[in-house]
């Protein structure tokens, strides 16, 4: 669990980082710019936020506080950071995320603010243009809401196949990612990706069933 890159199409492997063999580098992702890669760390002790250059370097802490962080990812403008946080002592003694609220801080680094509590929800991300709501999944469905933890609106809900530990209720999306211009989403229902259309909100929130496609 270190983190390497990769001249394309065909330059050698490089690892970027020299932390101890016990520290685990996780889910990076580039800033706009492509001047970094942010990461997350874990290790007993708990984990943080980093980001370095591609080029390689000394890694900055981005966090001023150790905790399980999960699921960074970038605004579109390259000025904040969103990821979800736990307590570390959960995690290490049941093996679950209790506690578990989706934060921002600013990209060079600084104290994180709570958007919100969540549970079990899916990969924080924007549209193109939109750096004030953050969409993720959530029980099936396509969630978003503003940073102050305001406006929470749910954009479609996505179905799948009947599922008998569900007593035959139809599955729900385990992921689900808007496009760009949020027009379309992908969504995961049992293990199979779908492309589909996300309608403009008004009223009742609209399901959308991938059964027998």
């Amino acid at each position: 669990d270190k983190l390497w890159v990769m001249e394309l199409p065909s330059g050698a492997p490089r690892r970027l980082t020299r932390s101890p063999h016990e520290t685990g580098e996780h889910s990076p992702v580039w800033s706009p710019d492509g001047r970094y890669i942010a990461y997350i760390t874990w290790t007993e002790q708990g984990g943080d936020i980093y980001r370095i250059a591609p080029t390689g370097g000394t890694p900055e802490r981005l966090t001023r506080q150790a905790a399980l962080y999960t699921d960074v990812n970038y605004t579109p403008n390259g000025q904040r950071i969103v990821a979800y946080k736990a307590p570390r002592q959960p995690r290490l003694e049941e093996g679950f995320l209790y506690g578990r609220e989706l934060v921002w801080l600013p990209a060079a680094g600084g104290p994180t603010t709570s958007v919100a509590p969540v549970g079990n929800v899916g990969f924080p991300h924007f549209t193109r243009d939109d750096n004030e709501r953050i969409y993720f999944a959530q029980a099936g469905g396509l969630v978003s809401i503003r940073f102050d933890g305001t406006d929470r609106k749910q954009h479609v809900r996505v179905t799948g196949n009947p599922d008998y530990r569900l007593a035959g209720a139809p599955s729900n999306a385990s992921e689900i990612l808007i496009s760009p211009d949020g027009e379309r989403a992908l969504a995961e229902v049992n293990n199979n990706i779908f492309v589909v259309d996300v309608p403009v909100l008004g009223g009742q929130t609209p399901t959308v069933s991938v059964a027998n496609p």
